[in-house]
């Protein structure tokens, strides 16, 4: 009897570690969708869902981080992007025609700029960078002006072109400003660019 007795329990262990394997394999399993899931939701919460760009949570994350490891002030510059005449795209080619030209302007804007630039998107029609700066101003003077130029040539939605373009507001990082307080200095800046006919940089 003790050979059967043998056989029975190599059997049992060999049936228990193939349901512990099943087991693990299953765990591992649900952690790995856990882990996509979680993923995906940080990217939901910190990234824009029309043009997959960093929100306003991750801008001003970013913008706080590297204001706070700044060693000097007027190395960080935000420029505060907006379109010129978007409700009228909105108005005579529809929504879906505005959002795809939203996407295409998040496009056209990051490659624009270095890769050590974060480019988002506030809301609406209104996008940031976030750029390092010469103590000149030149680097974000041209990098306006290229933005600017990129987003005044004619772009293709659907079956129609369009001819926009953009405004920019400038404004530098100073040690008495928190995040907030640099973004709106930029979108005063971007105001006097509207008020001064637009596609043009203050």
């Amino acid at each position: 009897q003790a050979p059967v007795y043998i056989a029975a329990a190599a059997l049992v262990s060999v049936l228990v570690l193939n349901r512990l394997s099943s087991l693990v394999r299953s765990l591992d399993r649900e952690q790995n969708r856990l882990a996509e899931a979680e993923s995906r939701l940080a990217h939901q919460v910190h990234h824009d869902g029309l043009t997959g760009l960093p929100n306003r949570v991750l801008l001003l994350e970013h913008l706080n981080r590297a204001m706070a490891t700044s060693d000097s002030t007027g190395d960080l510059v935000v420029l505060f992007i907006d379109l010129d005449r978007f409700k009228s795209v909105n108005d005579r080619l529809g929504h879906r025609a505005g959002d795809e030209l939203l996407r295409a302007t998040g496009e056209r804007i990051r490659s624009c700029v270095g890769p050590g630039d974060l480019v988002g998107r506030l809301g609406g029609d209104e996008f940031i960078v976030i750029s390092e700066t010469s103590p000149d101003g030149e680097h974000d003077l041209r990098l306006a002006d290229n933005i600017v130029a990129t987003l005044g040539t004619p772009i293709k939605i659907g079956k129609d072109v369009v001819t926009g373009g953009g405004s920019v507001g400038i404004a530098r990082y100073s040690t008495q400003r928190d995040a907030s307080a640099l973004l709106r200095d930029a979108d005063l800046a971007l105001y006097e660019a509207k008020a001064a006919g637009g596609r043009c940089v203050r």
